[in-house]
């Protein structure tokens, strides 16, 4: 079985353990098990993104997608958590209303259901964890296959840092799996406090602090998308810029852009100005060991324009009116 086939496999279980503890906290009147679910569903759309990354990742670039599906992960990311942010305020209404109105709460449902999603779960992780060692592994060796030319590197470079990435996806996926275990067993504990004890506010109380900390674990990623897919810097602007200038032959830079369309993808556009004394053939060799310093500085992707100092502009942004 492939890694994507296995990643789907996962997602597929996951999902019907989803709409069980949905059915059953429902039928159990259990808010705890319903926000179990939610938690679930969440991450089952994390695995959903990892799949994407996967898949489409491999995918090259055509006239109509120019950049490929680069955004896919964020866009993707954005959804999820906008849907979970909301999702987490009804759970948290619904739980303080229970608080109030105390409901009696079939404990056996909970602690089933939960142990079922508590198995699948730790599957889940298991299945990840390993995927993600072998990405790893796969691509250590395969880093050191190819021994070629200046063009050879940059592939090797380029598909080793394909795999770093795909591994990445995926020990965040497993992560996100290890959480839902975790919550389904403090469902289990809430269960068996009902159980033998009798107390019901456990359910709504769980619930809260489900709720809570998977709205501050989903808060994040939510502005992360959302500055993402404005294109709005988050980096060390500065940095890049004195990067650039600490080459003796820049005079100066204007127009310069930086972004992430991706977790793992850091874009620059930039004007350059050189001296006007400079031939073409020594520009491109600056341009190159300009080019290798911003890889080492985490640009995966840059496009620089070189120009002479008659074509220097005050603003150092770009300026829709030129």
């Amino acid at each position: 079985m492939s890694k994507t086939q296995k990643v789907l496999l996962i997602i597929i279980l996951n999902l019907a353990i989803v709409t069980m503890e949905i059915v059953y906290g429902v039928a159990a009147n259990s808010i705890s098990l319903i926000a179990d679910a939610a938690h679930n569903l969440g991450d089952v759309l994390a695995v959903i993104v990892t799949f994407i990354a996967i898949v489409f990742g491999a995918r090259s670039a055509t006239h109509s997608m120019t950049f490929g599906y680069v955004r896919a992960e964020m866009m993707a990311g954005f959804i999820n958590s906008l849907f979970l942010v909301i999702s987490m305020f009804y759970l948290v209404y619904e739980s303080f209303v229970k608080l109030i109105h105390p409901e009696v709460v079939q404990s056996e449902y909970m602690m089933i259901v939960a142990s079922v999603a508590l198995i699948a779960n730790g599957i889940s992780a298991f299945i990840l964890h390993r995927i993600s060692a072998e990405y790893a592994h796969s691509h250590h060796h395969h880093g050191h296959d190819h021994d070629g030319d200046c063009d050879e590197h940059d592939h090797d470079e380029h598909s080793h840092s394909h795999g770093h990435h795909h591994d990445l996806n995926l020990r965040s996926a497993y992560l996100h799996m290890l959480s839902d275990a975790l919550i389904s067993l403090g469902v289990i504990i809430g269960g068996a406090a009902i159980y033998l004890f009798g107390f019901y506010a456990i359910d709504p109380l769980l619930s809260i602090l489900f709720s809570l900390y998977i709205f501050k674990e989903t808060l994040g990623i939510l502005k992360h998308t959302f500055l993402s897919l404005l294109d709005i810097n988050t980096d060390d602007l500065e940095k890049i810029e004195a990067l650039m200038l600490s080459f003796k032959s820049v005079h100066s830079i204007h127009d310069i852009h930086l972004y992430r369309p991706s977790s793992k993808s850091m874009y620059l556009s930039s004007h350059l100005v050189f001296d006007e004394e400079m031939t073409l053939a020594q520009t491109e060799e600056v341009l190159v060991e300009i080019r290798k310093a911003l890889k080492q500085a985490g640009v995966t992707h840059s496009v620089l324009q070189p120009e002479t100092v008659r074509m220097i502009q005050e603003n150092i942004f770009c300026s829709e009116h030129e």
